[in-house]
Formats: structure tokens, C-alpha cells, sequence
């Protein structure tokens, strides 16, 4: 039932559920996403903002660490 999302997506079901009074279950089946990701991103919202449902895994180097090719990419 889980499918990639968009911070924006993540930002709606926080939305649906805290503001529109949704329970989890609810936003998950709107959504087509597992109850416990819509539960996961409504309580970072909450806790840490929207900031918190920023999607930031993979190895990320700083600018000044690039070499010219990977600068290009």
C-alpha cells in the first residue's frame, strides 16, 4: 500500500489529520500510504515542524567538497 511521496504530499496528510480532523486511519486510506507512515509524519510535524519531513537520506557532500565532475552532475 506504500507508494513514494513528495514533501508536499507529506505535508497534506500532516494537514488532513491535524486539521481537518482525520484520524490516521483515515488520512492513510485518502493517501494510499500505510498507517504507520501518516502516523510517523503528522507527529514530526508536530513535534519538529515541516522542516522534519524533509526527505534526507542518501550521502550528501558539502560544496566545497565536490570535485568539478560531480559539480557538473
Amino acid at each position: 500500500m506504500s507508494r513514494k511521496t513528495t514533501f508536499e504530499e507529506r505535508i497534506e496528510v500532516a494537514e488532513y489529520v491535524t486539521k481537518g480532523r482525520h484520524s490516521y486511519s483515515e488520512a492513510a486510506e485518502h493517501f494510499q500510504v500505510s498507517y504507520q507512515q501518516a502516523r510517523s509524519w503528522v507527529l514530526k510535524a508536530k513535534d519538529s515542524g515541516y522542516e522534519a519531513l524533509v526527505d534526507n537520506r542518501g550521502h550528501h557532500k558539502a560544496e566545497a567538497d565536490l570535485t568539478e565532475t560531480e559539480k557538473l552532475r
